[in-house]
Formats: structure tokens, sequence, C-alpha cells
């Protein structure tokens, strides 16, 4: 146990991290499953793991980054957050965030294209879609950035 406790510390020292990746991570180095379980429990009491805080800070740092609700909501089901936690962290983001996010991110697909060609702007959609954003919301983006031009 004290030696599965050190490791889920370091783990959460680095990073904040969900209860699926801590009980994986220590899976992963062999710990026994009651110790894995004492751990998590102690962990969860104190208060150092919270999967909806965690869901939370994620997407708002991702949005930050421009990228798209649906490979948010992707990249938390691989790290083992219920999907009603993520419908949660979702619904906190702003969609005037989303969409500023979606609008920087046309803005570096589109350097170089013509915005008024059709197959440019199907490239410049296609990527935005390869970084999670819905269709609506990554034509209003290519749509402003277009305006700007």
């Amino acid at each position: 146990y004290p030696f599965a406790m050190d490791k889920a510390v370091s783990l959460l020292a680095s990073r904040a991290r969900t209860e699926k990746e801590i009980v994986d991570a220590l899976r992963k180095n062999a710990y026994p499953e009651t110790a894995i379980a004492r751990v998590m429990a102690r962990l969860t009491e104190a208060g150092y793991l919270n999967d909806a805080d965690f869901a939370e800070h994620w997407a708002a740092a991702r949005i930050s980054k421009s990228v798209g609700s649906r490979r948010i909501r992707m990249e938390l089901r691989q790290k083992g957050v219920s999907q009603e936690e993520i419908d949660i962290a979702l619904s906190s983001i702003d969609e005037d965030d989303l969409l500023s996010g979606a609008i920087k991110a046309a803005e570096k697909a589109a350097r170089g294209k013509d915005l008024s060609s059709a197959p440019d702007r199907q490239k410049v959609l296609a990527a935005l879609a390869r970084r999670g954003y819905d269709f609506s919301l990554a034509k209003q983006a290519v749509q402003a950035v277009q305006n700007e031009n």
C-alpha cells in the first residue's frame, strides 16, 4: 500500500488525472488490487480525485488550444470520465469561446489558401473537422475568416 500510494501521489504531482488513469497506472506497475482499492479510497476521500473537476478543467484548456467539443468528448471518454460528467463539462463552455477557438484554427488552416475557392474552403472545413469541430461551427468560423479577408 505505501508504495502504491507513493506512485499515485507522484502521478498526481505532475498533473491532474482521472480515477481510471491512476488505477491503470497502478495495475501496470503490478500493485495488488487491495492496495489499489485502498489508495483510490484514500485519494478520493482526501479530494485529490474528482473526475468532474478534471473534465471541466480539461475541456477549458483544450478549448483555449482550439480543439472542438467532439474531440474533447473523445479524449475525456478515453480517460475514463463518465458521459454525464463530460456533458456537464462541455455545457459549461461558453459558445463564444468555442467559436473564437474555431476561428483561430480556421485562420491557421487557411494560411496560403483562397477561401473564395470551394476546394480551399473544403480543405479548411476538413481541417476543422479533424480538430473536432462540428460542421455548423466550422462553417461559421470559415465564413468569419473569409469575411475578415
